[in-house]
């Protein structure tokens, strides 16, 4: 094949697929790690242990906070096998589609764009009344909008 008859694929995209293929194995292996390998833990006693200081009197906006940490943990024990099952499920399809990407066919963005928003709803369903919770699905929710967004401003390269 010539080299004239080759389209060159863009450093940018070439950025954000090789950002993206890293951050899906981090996801990966951190879902493997909480499915597979997580210890069982008491969540009640931990509850107890950090909400009691050494005086046995926390001031109340630290004691709401630590309530917000401790709900946010709780929900994500009780909900693990869902919500990392499906995290390592759409993680692969997410990857899959930033292959494509990788590979300059545009139906990986279709695939990487509702992998991702799924990934991002999946958690909101269970953290909604948690206000930790809702922090990390927004901040989850950031990125995902921005790597969306900066993937479609590379589909000029893409082809069908």
């Amino acid at each position: 094949m010539d080299r004239l008859d080759r389209i060159e694929r863009p450093r940018f995209l070439l950025m954000l697929t090789m950002l993206s293929f890293l951050g899906g194995i981090i996801s990966i292996r951190n879902a493997v790690k909480k499915l597979f390998f997580s210890d069982e833990v008491d969540s009640s006693e931990t509850a107890f242990n950090f909400s009691i200081d050494s005086n046995g009197e926390v001031p109340s906006f630290i004691q709401k906070m630590i309530d917000g940490v401790i709900d946010f943990w709780i929900a994500e024990q009780e909900y693990s096998l869902i919500i990392q099952s499906s995290t390592l499920l759409l993680t692969l399809a997410s990857l899959l589609g930033v292959y494509f990407m990788y590979s300059l066919k545009r139906k990986g963005f279709l695939i990487y764009v509702i992998s991702n928003l799924v990934m991002v709803i999946i958690p909101f369903i269970y953290y909604f009344n948690n206000t930790i919770g809702q922090l990390y699905v927004s901040i989850q929710f950031f990125f995902t909008a921005m790597f969306i967004f900066l993937y479609a401003s590379q589909l000029k390269y893409m082809s069908a």
